[in-house]
């Protein structure tokens, strides 16, 4: 009896500290060899959209399928990219394979945004042509996830192996709703203002969900350049939490 009592207890809390991970290796993708846009039925029956992303097998990671993004566009607002929406189970860390995508030796970097714009990291900048794999933690957000993966320069890289684990209770880090209701985020002469919060880093994102300015420095101003007239989110990270904020830039 003593045995089937432990038992008992140990398969009710199993379930509350545990947490899944999923992985999306391209393998059910129907890649074209010409840089395209759509999307296809991956892992776990998760949809995934590429835009302007290609197969190329002179710079696979593993497998017979490897994302292959073009360059970014000129205009800042213009991203390849890869995504997928409405992701079950929360998430706590991600993780993705990734090098260079041709023989020149420039910089590549590649940024990841959860939930449009609630958490964003980029890889920074790189040169390597042998795989390298990134993890990005502490992100801790439950429910629904959107993952994007987003090239953030002018030169091809290549990602796969995408492995990300589900929603940890034990990490999870909240805010209080007065703090976030008191930040005020506002843009003038150049300069995107924030007052009554401490910040220790700022994303501002389009409706693009496109990171436009980025900064890991604690301050109440930060000199950005933004287009008049359009929206924006404030992704600030504090010691309590993330807290987001949309504005238009007057």
């Amino acid at each position: 009896m003593k045995n089937n009592y432990f038992l008992s207890i140990a398969l009710l809390v199993i379930p509350l500290i545990s947490f899944s991970q999923q992985n999306e290796n391209f393998e059910n993708w129907e890649a074209n060899s010409q840089y395209s846009t759509g999307s296809f039925e991956g892992n776990n029956h998760i949809t995934w959209n590429f835009d302007r992303c290609k197969n190329s097998t002179d710079y696979l990671i593993e497998g017979e399928k490897s994302i292959f993004f073009d360059k970014r566009s000129a205009s800042k607002e213009v991203y390849p990219m890869v995504y997928a929406e409405n992701i079950t189970g929360g998430i706590s860390e991600i993780s993705i394979d990734y090098k260079v995508g041709n023989s020149a030796t420039s910089n590549r970097k590649f940024s990841v945004n959860i939930n449009n714009g609630v958490y964003i990291k980029d890889s920074g900048k790189f040169t390597n042509t042998t795989t390298q794999t990134i993890t990005f933690d502490e992100i801790n957000i439950e429910g629904d996830i959107s993952i994007k993966i987003s090239n953030e320069m002018g030169s091809n890289l290549v990602i796969d192996n995408i492995t990300w684990t589900g929603y940890s209770t034990q990490n999870n880090m909240a805010i209080s709703s007065t703090k976030v209701q008191k930040a005020i985020v506002y843009y003038s002469y150049g300069n995107l203002i924030i007052d009554n919060i401490t910040t220790n880093s700022v994303n501002v994102i389009n409706t693009n969900g496109n990171v436009i300015y980025s900064s890991n420095t604690s301050a109440n101003s930060y000199q950005c350049s933004l287009q008049k007239g359009n929206v924006y989110v404030a992704v600030l990270k504090t010691n309590n939490g993330i807290v987001t904020k949309k504005f238009i830039c007057k």
